[in-house]
């Protein structure tokens, strides 16, 4: 990767990086202006032809107008005399005792009422001076009356006394309605007008509405006694309007000729709340227009960024380690989960503390709750979306399983378990197991006994299906080690059968069955190796024998003939004769010699053409000793056969399947050996007889003449003879070259030796 290409990625990188950011906080600052919008909630319908009048705004308004008005009418003639507001206008009367009555003007309970830390603010509403107030007069007193009610409700004896604080606040909470209403629909212009009719009362704030133009007014609504239906050209029917008219102190049993009159002038010639919230409102609904486009265009920007950065990741995959801005993508994937975490904890407990009370300075009181939860959530997804590009470049890099602490915590219980014995690892699994299933068992038990709520019966069940998914894990890891226990035994098989190239597959093995699998395919190929250099060396032996024998033997028929042709002329000279004699016997005994070592090439080799048959093992096991009795006689030794017999003593016929030139030469190499290593004027036994297994059994027995100083494996040996020191006339080669020719036909040839008892046998 070149430094052009570094830095190209790095810079594509940061500004990709920098347009996220930017377009989350983008996000942020809409929702947000959303939120305090006066148009929120209305959704894409704010973005028709919709104008204040028909908003949700205007219709509560307008529903607290009318309920304004009906204040207006119950509390008028309890504060006005003759239109006016009247300070010196009696409220109640209480009764004293024996002191008599007193009685309350508006003005009394103003003055009581400061004087004990109650007021009015600047909305109308009833507010207390802790500090002030004074609570410490519990005198109570029996109301005689009341202006704001002709009677009152006593369900309890208690409930005919009261003390002066009740008292104050029942008649600053009615003031308080008063005031308000008087406010904002006599004191001040107003585009709100009404008229209310009952009989001969009439209230108005506006003397030109009337029935007959109401309807011009822009947005009104009528109700009358006569029908249950409110007329109104609003988007909603104020349902507060008949509730309130029908429940007026006004409206008396019989009364027939009662309406209510409510309209808006929509041209807002006034100065009022109307005119205001109307101007408000058109720019606040352009305004909503701009901001949701603002949300649309940095979720879209959001959204295009993570993609571009995902896509930036992929391609550079190949070059992730050389290419990343940050070297600490190796790092564990829990640790950086962790430190997500932390991240997160930190910047919520800094919006808690430091961003909100910012937020408090630029945005309304009504919006500080969402916009706090807008700036959470934003920290949270800085951290989440760095966090996860994070894991995504190691996943890619392929480092997030392998630097996971998961994985370093079972890589080094592996091979912890690894380094000891097979006992050692079934013993810590044991326990392992035992002390999962105990910890699980105890905290379902705790959960299901001690935990009465759903959330905890969720919890146990949870913990459950963890007991089961960690048996299941147990039971496959052990399935998996059984599994692969039997695939080494396979090959341990296999190897011994003679398949010395079995290789397994070290891919299918971990732990230490892994290190198992790599030294028997070590042992494995080390023993093809050796095999193959044994048989390599055998066959160049073999070859070197068979070449040699081949080349001496020509020369060695010169000597012969030549040998032969000086015997035929006759000398007469001894010591010639003597000469003579001694190359004829050193001639004759190396021929015998090349012709063993080409035969026991050719055996050694399986390159021996046998013709299998039926032979009479007894016949020519007969005709052997008649051909040896003599050439034994010359050192005195003696044949004692013993053929099997039938049960008239007659000698049976012992009929087997081999190849007759083979066993007669195995017979004659027998003969032979005994012929030279037995002891002089002793006898050579010739046993025959029929095994259990349906084998034909031949065995010979003499006394060595000489002490036998070697193994028995090493008698069938090449060039091994009973003495060291090779003072006789063999080869080395003759029980070399019986037991391959008796092995090559499916029989046994073994010797067995007591002392200087030699014995031969042959099993065919």
């Amino acid at each position: 990767m070149n430094k052009l290409t570094k830095t190209r990625y790095i810079v594509t990188k940061v500004i990709l990086v920098i347009l996220n950011a930017a377009a989350v906080l983008g996000f942020m600052a809409s929702v947000s202006l959303l939120y305090s919008n006066a148009n929120f909630k209305a959704g894409f319908t704010n973005l028709n032809t919709e104008v204040y009048e028909d908003s949700p705004l205007f219709m509560a308004q307008f529903s607290k107008d009318v309920q304004y008005v009906f204040d207006y009418i119950e509390y008028k003639d309890v504060f006005e005399t003759d239109g006016k507001f009247d300070p010196d206008k009696v409220i109640f009367s209480v009764s004293e005792g024996p002191n008599g009555d007193t009685q309350f003007t508006v003005q009394d309970i103003i003055v009581t009422a400061r004087r004990r830390g109650y007021y009015l603010d600047e909305n109308y509403q009833v507010l207390v001076i802790p500090d002030i107030v004074t609570s410490n007069d519990e005198s109570t007193y029996t109301i005689n009356w009341t202006a704001y009610a002709q009677s009152r409700e006593i369900t309890e004896p208690a409930d005919e006394f009261v003390t002066i604080d009740e008292l104050i606040m029942e008649v600053l909470t009615r003031l308080s309605k008063y005031y308000a209403a008087y406010d904002r629909l006599i004191a001040k212009p107003s585009n709100f007008a009404f008229r209310v009719e009952y009989g001969s009362d009439v209230f108005t704030n506006n003397r030109a509405l009337s029935a007959h133009n109401v309807d011009q007014f822009g947005r009104y609504a009528v109700c009358t006694g006569d029908s249950l239906v409110i007329q109104n050209n609003l988007i909603n029917s104020p349902v507060n309007l008949g509730y309130l008219f029908e429940s007026s102190k006004y409206n008396t049993a019989g009364l027939v000729n009662k309406a209510a009159y409510v309209a808006v002038d929509t041209s807002y010639q006034a100065e009022d709340v109307y005119k205001t919230e109307a101007a408000k409102y058109a720019l606040e609904r352009e305004a909503y227009f701009k901001e949701l486009l603002a949300v649309t265009i940095s979720i879209f920007v959001i959204a295009v960024t993570l993609v571009l950065l995902v896509i930036l990741a992929v391609r550079s995959r190949d070059n992730i380690e050389e290419l990343s801005l940050f070297k600490g993508y190796k790092g564990s994937f829990e640790g950086r989960i962790f430190a997500c975490a932390l991240a997160i904890i930190v910047l919520l407990y800094l919006t808690e503390n430091v961003f909100k009370r910012m937020l408090h300075i630029y945005l309304p009181y009504e919006s500080w709750a969402f916009a706090e939860r807008v700036t959470g959530y934003g920290c949270i997804y800085a951290c989440v979306a760095a966090t996860t590009l994070s894991i995504l470049q190691s996943a890619l890099a392929g480092n997030l399983w392998k630097c996971s602490l998961i994985h370093r915590l079972f890589d080094k219980l592996d091979r912890y378990i690894d380094e000891n014995s097979f006992n050692k690892r079934s013993t810590l699994c044991i326990v392992g197991v035992i002390v999962f299933e105990l910890l699980i068992s105890i905290v379902i038990v705790v959960l299901f006994v001690k935990e009465r709520t759903l959330m905890g019966r969720f919890i146990a069940i949870a913990v459950i299906l963890l007991g089961v998914i960690g048996n299941i894990v147990m039971i496959l890891w052990a399935l998996k080690k059984s599994g692969q226990l039997d695939k080494i035994a396979v090959a341990i098989s296999e190897m011994a059968d003679g398949k010395t190239s079995y290789q397994l597959s070290v891919d299918e093995f971990d732990g230490k069955e892994e290190k198992i699998a790599e030294n028997l395919n070590s042992l494995s190929a080390g023993l093809d190796k050796a095999i193959n250099e044994k048989v390599k060396s055998e066959r160049m032996k073999a070859d070197l024998i068979t070449n040699v024998s081949h080349d001496i033997k020509t020369p060695l028929t010169s000597i012969i003939n030549y040998v032969d042709l000086i015997k035929r002329e006759q000398p007469t000279d001894p010591k010639i004769c003597e000469y003579l004699e001694v190359l004829d016997q050193k001639s004759q005994h190396l021929k015998h010699l090349t012709e063993d070592l080409v035969e026991a090439s050719k055996v050694s080799s399986g390159n021996v053409n046998l013709q299998i048959m039926d032979i009479d093992f007894v016949e020519m096991v007969q005709q052997a000793n008649g051909e040896f009795e003599e050439k034994f006689a010359t050192r005195g030794l003696t044949i004692v056969p013993s053929y099997p017999t039938d049960s008239s003593g007659a000698i049976r016929p012992l009929m087997i399947k081999a190849d007759g030139a083979s066993l007669w030469r195995v017979l004659e190499n027998l003969y032979n050996n005994a012929f030279k290593y037995a002891l002089e004027h002793s006898r050579v036994y010739v046993d025959m007889q029929r095994c259990e297994d349906g084998r034909a059994e031949f065995v010979m027995k003499n006394i060595s003449a000489r002490a036998l100083n070697i193994g028995v494996d090493e008698l069938t040996e090449r060039f091994v003879r009973g003495d060291v020191s090779r003072t006789t006339e063999g080869s080395g080669l003759g029980l070399s070259i019986a037991t391959s020719l008796t092995r090559l036909q499916g029989g046994s040839f073994s010797i067995q030796i007591d002392g200087d008892l030699f014995k031969a046998i042959v099993r065919i």
